[in-house]
């Protein structure tokens, strides 16, 4: 995996943006999921979302590793 970016949609569900030259296997994914649940002390629900270049930058420019789309 080269990159990684973590956006939340809402309070329960998380998209990882993963740009890696191959998909994960399922049990990979699983463990992931497992990880960062456990890290951000909460059992979102995690959605992955692969890319095969870069994962692209924001308006600005800049590359969030952590996107909120929570209002």
């Amino acid at each position: 995996m080269t990159q990684y970016q973590l956006v939340q949609h809402d309070s329960q569900n998380i998209e990882m943006r993963l740009a890696a030259e191959r998909k994960l296997a399922v049990a990979e994914e699983r463990e992931l999921q497992r990880i960062v649940q456990k890290a951000l002390g909460h059992s979102f629900t995690i959605r992955f979302t692969y890319f095969s270049g870069n994962i692209p930058r924001g308006p600005g420019g800049k590359f969030e590793e952590f996107i909120c789309l929570v209002r």
